[in-house]
């Protein structure tokens, strides 16, 4: 399970299908879609699949990837971290 940060996000939606999602008010780049999830008794949860070039982070990082993209990885010949023996995932 992914620990969940609360952070202040926002989504200007432009019209035909176009939006632009805001994380603690800086422009996120490279948004492909975001879903927003909530129920009652509940913070509302943001979902934002990222077409990443690069990507910096200033402390730890989790990735997961989707069942069938690390399935098409695996068949180009990927090792995920978790499955090469000594290094830790």
């Amino acid at each position: 399970m992914i620990d969940k940060i609360e952070v202040k996000a926002s989504i200007a939606t432009m019209g035909r299908g176009g939006a632009e999602v805001f994380i603690d008010g800086k422009l996120l780049p490279g948004v492909v879609s975001a879903d927003v999830s909530t129920a009652v008794g509940f913070i509302p949860t943001v979902t934002v699949e990222l077409r990443a070039r690069e990507v910096f982070v200033d402390g730890e990082l989790q990735v997961e990837l989707a069942d069938e993209t690390a399935e098409v990885l695996r068949k180009l010949g990927w090792t995920a971290p978790g499955e090469i023996p000594g290094v830790r995932s």
